[in-house]
């Protein structure tokens, strides 16, 4: 599985503009990479210029590696530890 363009390097990106909900995503996202103990560059695009120009219409959202995950919502720790788990390394 390719992780990243050129590394692998998990990125997970949390787009809103610092709303408390983006920022509960934010923490959710910590707290499930910690439960897993899986490394990850954690980026928070919170300029709405460079949220239109991601095609992301609605706060917050959850990329990741550039694949979204969701739009609109904050989703559970146990939902976002789903989507983590196959990239952790056997």
């Amino acid at each position: 599985m390719t992780v990243s363009d050129d590394t692998d390097e998990l990125v997970i990106t949390v787009v809103g503009p610092g709303r408390p909900q983006c920022e509960k995503l934010k923490m959710t996202v910590m707290m499930a990479l910690s439960e897993l103990s899986l490394p990850a560059r954690v980026d928070h695009v919170r300029n709405p210029k460079e949220i239109g120009q991601m095609g992301i219409f609605g706060t917050p959202a959850l990329l990741i590696n550039k694949d979204v995950k969701c739009v609109g919502s904050t989703p559970s720790k146990s939902k976002i530890i789903e989507w983590l788990i196959p990239y952790q390394k056997a």
